[in-house]
């Protein structure tokens, strides 16, 4: 769902300064990786506050040589932390 809301909203070829402020509209911790032509943005905390697990979601938006957005990836992270 998050995956395709992002490629519905950052299409293929968006410049990466709009990616930027994309992630920091949402409020979305994020970093860019110059060696990997890469922003790194995660959401923490998407997951019912019953489990025992925390739920995260990692998100890699790769930027082509002339900076537009090249691809997306989303994976989620659980993390066990017991109570």
């Amino acid at each position: 769902m998050l995956q395709a809301q992002l490629k519905r909203e950052l299409p293929i070829g968006t410049p990466s300064s709009q990616v930027d402020a994309y992630l920091t509209a949402h409020g979305w911790q994020h970093s860019f990786l110059p060696d990997e032509r890469a922003y790194l943005a995660g959401i923490r905390n998407v997951g019912s506050r019953f489990s025992f697990t925390r739920e995260d979601i990692a998100i890699r938006i790769n930027i082509d040589k002339s900076g537009g957005l090249k691809s997306i990836a989303v994976a989620p992270l659980f993390t066990y932390h017991g109570r």
